[in-house]
């Protein structure tokens, strides 16, 4: 018996109303990003200008260090991470010093992973630290830079004949301030 029906047409199904995802709390969403690595906060920030709020609050930055593992400074070396040559034998040899590198020990990866590089043959100091920030120097300018992110800044040049006192932060504003000092 054949059917006497035509061929079947095709129902438009309405598509499901968009839904809103679904609202997370504040609270929740800063314990979860104060727990991530740094580089993960830092990619966090661009998921929203709340989340960038967030991330970008004085409070959660010293909440976000205070939770993270200790990466101790332990090597300072020319060429870099990986080689293997100190920087006395590498100079006494007489060749061209390829860098110069403050290199920290990562817990989480077990190794080595360079914090801070610096091109040429020009000597760098480490003059303090605050807060897991670096105050460094090399050929005569001076650099804040944070070792668990790779970011650094360079501060205005200090004035001549002038000496380095110190590196803290300002209480009232949240600041970190180099203290030079200089004899008139």
């Amino acid at each position: 018996m054949e059917s006497t029906e035509g061929p079947r047409k095709r129902q438009r199904v309405a598509p499901a109303p968009a839904s809103a995802p679904p609202y997370i709390p504040d609270e929740l969403v800063r314990n979860i990003l104060v727990r991530l690595p740094s580089r993960s906060v830092l990619r966090c920030r661009a998921v929203c200008k709340a989340w960038l709020r967030m991330a970008s609050d004085p409070g959660f930055a010293l909440e976000h260090h205070r939770l993270q593992p200790a990466l101790p400074l332990v090597s300072f070396l020319l060429g870099g991470a990986g080689s293997s040559s100190s920087s006395s034998s590498k100079e006494a040899a007489g060749g061209d010093p390829v860098g110069r590198c403050v290199e920290a020990f990562d817990l989480r990866a077990d190794e080595f992973r360079p914090a801070v590089r610096f091109a040429g043959s020009g000597r760098f100091h480490i003059h303090g630290s605050c807060d897991g920030l670096l105050l460094l120097s090399f050929e005569g300018l001076f650099y804040v830079c944070n070792p668990a992110t790779r970011q650094w800044t360079r501060l205005p040049a200090p004035l001549r004949s002038s000496w380095f006192a110190g590196f803290y932060r300002h209480e009232p504003t949240g600041e970190y301030r180099a203290l030079f000092f200089r004899e008139d």
